[in-house]
């Protein structure tokens, strides 16, 4: 999602909606940059966060369970998970149908693993992301 989509989908938002979601930690780089900028805007000065790290950003979301893969698109976090249930990891897309149409703006789809299989879970990921589990074109075997 561009920037001005972005602040397009922020000046719809109440004041107290655009703060909670800012505070949520869940925002790309770009989405709490525009949502800075329109609090700004509206002379709102409400604490911000910064940028999640990386590792923080695998902590746990609910109780026992951790974020292994953000997306800003559904398609992307339905492949991951269902590759992750292929392989017997327990995993699903936080807040699914809340977020599928706010869900770029609302920081993208969150891939949700029990804390015990996010090494497994992991190395799939890096598997993925490396093209190892990549299916053979069938044009190219002819």
């Amino acid at each position: 999602m561009d920037r001005e989509t972005l602040a397009r989908e922020y000046d719809r938002l109440s004041d107290e909606e655009l703060i909670r979601m800012c505070k949520s930690g869940g925002l790309t780089e770009l989405a709490l940059d525009v949502a800075r900028k329109e609090l700004a805007q509206r002379k709102i000065d409400a604490p911000m966060p910064s940028l999640a790290s990386e590792e923080t950003r695998f902590e746990p979301e609910i109780s026992g369970f951790a974020t292994v893969f953000r997306t800003l698109t559904l398609s992307e976090a339905q492949l991951i998970n269902g590759r992750l249930l292929i392989e017997g990891i327990p995993s699903h897309i936080a807040h699914e149908h809340t977020l599928q149409m706010l869900g770029s703006v609302m920081g993208g789809f969150q891939v949700w693993v029990p804390l015990e299989s996010v090494a497994l879970a992991k190395q799939i990921l890096s598997d993925i992301l490396a093209g190892k589990l990549a299916l053979e074109d069938d044009a190219k075997r002819i």
